[in-house]
């Protein structure tokens, strides 16, 4: 991927040759893009073989919007991370097409994984430590993502719309478990 990003982006720069000092920053964005559109294409085509499209873009808006603030489980590679992002997208739908969670017991667990999200959110990683401003902003944002994504629960719960309630609720899961493996490994590592 990051050959691909490195030939990108210096096309684009001989175009501006003036701007040679923005050639890390634009390969570094280059290789994201390219990165999470493999990760949403692979995630597109499972759902799709799954039947299970609709599903799929609900479980990626929930998991995109709380990983984003939350933090979570970083791996060293990119490959690992595209596997290990796609097992879980066919481990979520897998679970949610045939194990239909209890309205009740869903809505309880969304709660309590939600809580464990807010109360241990964001992740730091050694690497790029937040300032007391940026872990503010972070913290306030995963409060508005966790209170939306409660209050998206209890409409589910209040309409008995039992699939994507038990989808919020494997999301959730995979949010946490990826939240307790990056702490556990932050840990390891001091």
């Amino acid at each position: 991927m990051e050959t691909l990003a490195i030939k990108l982006a210096d096309k684009i720069i001989s175009r501006s040759p003036h701007r040679k000092e923005q050639l890390p920053v634009l390969t570094y964005g280059i290789t994201i893009i390219l990165e999470s559109g493999l990760y949403i294409l692979c995630g597109l085509g499972i759902a799709t073989l799954m039947g299970m499209l609709k599903e799929f873009l609900f479980f990626f808006l929930i998991f995109k919007a709380l990983r984003s603030y939350a933090g979570g489980l970083h791996l060293k590679k990119f490959k690992d991370c595209l596997l290990f992002s796609n097992l879980m997208v066919m481990i979520v739908l897998f679970l949610s097409k045939n194990y239909y969670l209890n309205n009740h017991l869903a809505i309880l667990l969304c709660i309590v994984l939600l809580a464990y999200v807010f109360l241990n959110g964001p992740i730091e990683h050694p690497n790029a430590p937040f300032s007391d401003v940026q872990k503010y902003k972070l913290r306030t944002r995963l409060l508005y993502i966790s209170l939306i994504i409660l209050f998206l629960s209890f409409a589910l719960y209040a309409l008995k719309i039992t699939n994507y309630l038990t989808i919020t609720v494997y999301t959730l899961l995979v949010v946490v478990f990826g939240m307790i493996i990056e702490k556990s490994h932050l840990q390891n590592r001091e």
